[in-house]
This record gives C-alpha cells, structure tokens and sequence, in this order.
C-alpha cells in the first residue's frame, strides 16, 4: 500500500515538472517575441527618423531658391519705411559746415504689393577752401633805372570758404550753387618796383652818387651809426650812400671782399678807398669824403687823411 502510494505520487510529480518546463519555454516565446517586437519598432522609428530627414532636405532646397527675392523684398519694405520723408521738407543747417547737412530722399513707381525705389533725391550741402588770388600792384621808383624792375613784396593767397547747396539723384550731382561764403584769410598783394632813373653813362652815374654824399657834409659822426642825418661812422657811410642811390647789394661791412679791387692810380669819382682802419669815397682830383671820428663828423679830406695805411680800391660803379 506504501508502494501504492509512492507510485501515485510520482506521476503527480513528473507531471507537475512537464509543466513547469512548459511554462519556461512559453516565458522563452514570449520575450523573444517581446525582443523581436523591439527590434522591429526600432526599425520602423528609424525609417520614419530617415523619411523626416529627406523631407526636411527638400524643404531647406526648395527654401534656398526662393530666399533671394525674400531677402530683396524685405531689403525693398525696409527702404521704403525708410525713406518715407515728406518730398522737399529740407531744413536749412544750422551748421553748414559738415558734408551731408540737410538730406531729404523720394521714392516713387508702386508696383503691386512691392515698392521699387526708382530715384533717390538728396540735398546736400558741401564746405570746401577755396584760393583767393592776390594783386599784383606796380610802384615807380627812381632807385632803379629805366627798364629795370624789382620785387618789393611777395604775394601771398588768401583762403575762402564756400558752402555749396547741391542736389544729387541717384548718386549724381545734377545741381550745384554757392549757399555760402566767408573769407577766412585776406590775400597780400604782390608789389614790383618799376625804375624811372633815365639812364646815363658810368661817368654821370658815378657823379650823382658823389654828389648825393657831398650834401651830408657837416653831419655827425656816431660809431655804429648808418643815418647819413643823426650820426654814422665811416662804413655805414658808405654802405647808406649806395643803398640810396639803388646799389642794394654794398654790404655794411667788408665791401671789399664783394667787389672788384683797383689800384689807387685807378681811382675815379665813386669808387670807394679802403684803409686799414678806414673806408672814404672818392670824389676826384685826391679827394675823399667819409665820416671821420666824432670830432669832425663828415667831411671832405684830402687821400690818406686818415690814420692807417692804404690798402686797395673799390669798383662798385662799373
């Protein structure tokens, strides 16, 4: 009977192992079909991902050919906000000294829904210096000899400031005229000397610079000095002498070293005498005339008068 019942239950267990593997292998089906299902939904999100992304490369072509006239009607909206300004509602400038002053624009030609800007209209105003030109004025003189002319006085120009008022469409000026002008610098005229000296010949010329010197006899001596009436010492008597009679090139001192030098046998009226401590001019027949010290001012006096030795003559009159 034991045997009985140890037979009747193992059967009962046999079948209730045959049934756990059973239900093993239907959990096995089961996710492996779970996996399968995973797997193919991948697949499927993944075919929709590549769907999306071909379509969305289509649309950005598709947009790239048409963003060029998108960008040029926006480019178009945005003048025409801008340039919406009252047609010639300029203002004059307070300061027209800056280019640009004063800009009024126009648009015009509506076409459909878009605006077209066909001319653009500017007022401007334009400051620039101007040269402004000297005069050339002529002064007689008898310090020169006919003919002869000289410089006095370079010109030198002056500076104008002029404002333009300028109309320009599309980028070209088609109208220009003067809104203001002031002078800032005055222009220095040029003045030329004209001689009126008749001519003469070298003899008369040379007399009328010793006779010129003659006439200041009796005035001071003032060491330093070159006025022929209050007072100069012996070179600035020569060298005023000459500046006088026109010879604008005898220096103050050392006439000797620009001229021609002669021998005292070569002497002639208004040639110069130089001595080592001295200079005189020479009026002929061995006479000098020169501004000898302060205690006899300016006078005539024979040829080596004066203290020093003789050194050389000088031509300034040829």
């Amino acid at each position: 009977m034991v045997l009985l019942l140890i037979l009747a239950i193992a059967p009962a267990a046999s079948a209730e192992s045959a049934g756990a593997a059973e239900a093993a292998e239907a959990g096995t089906i089961i996710e492996e079909t779970k996996a399968s299902a995973a797997v193919n939904a991948a697949e499927t999100r993944e075919a929709a991902a590549d769907m999306v992304i071909s379509a969305a490369a289509a649309a950005k072509a598709e947009a790239e050919k048409t963003e060029a006239p998108a960008e040029e009607e926006a480019s178009a909206q945005v003048f025409t906000e801008e340039a919406a300004a009252p047609s010639e509602s300029v203002t004059e400038p307070e300061d027209a000294g800056e280019e640009g002053t004063g800009e009024e624009t126009e648009v015009s030609d509506v076409s459909g829904d878009l605006v077209q800007p066909s001319t653009l209209k500017v007022i401007r105003y334009v400051t620039e210096d101007e040269p402004l030109a000297f005069s050339t004025v002529y002064e007689d003189t008898d310090l020169l000899m006919e003919g002869e002319s000289k410089v006095k006085q370079e010109g030198v120009e002056g500076v104008k400031r002029v404002t333009y008022r300028q109309c320009v469409v599309n980028g070209k000026t088609i109208h220009s005229e003067v809104y203001s002008e002031e002078v800032v610098a005055q222009p220095v005229n040029k003045i030329v000397l004209n001689g009126t000296r008749p001519a003469v010949t070298n003899d008369a010329e040379r007399q009328r610079v010793v006779n010129y010197a003659l006439q200041f006899v009796g005035n001071p001596y003032r060491y330093g000095g070159t006025s022929l009436t209050d007072g100069c010492d012996c070179s600035g008597f020569i060298y005023r002498v000459f500046q006088d009679c026109g010879y604008s090139g005898v220096p103050r001192v050392g006439v000797e070293s620009v001229y021609p030098q002669i021998s005292a046998s070569e002497l002639q009226p208004g040639d110069v005498t130089v001595y080592s401590t001295h200079y005189a001019l020479y009026i002929g027949n061995g006479m000098e005339v020169s501004a000898v010290n302060e205690s006899q001012g300016i006078r005539i006096h024979p040829m080596y008068y004066s203290n020093g030795y003789f050194c050389c003559g000088v031509r300034i009159i040829p």
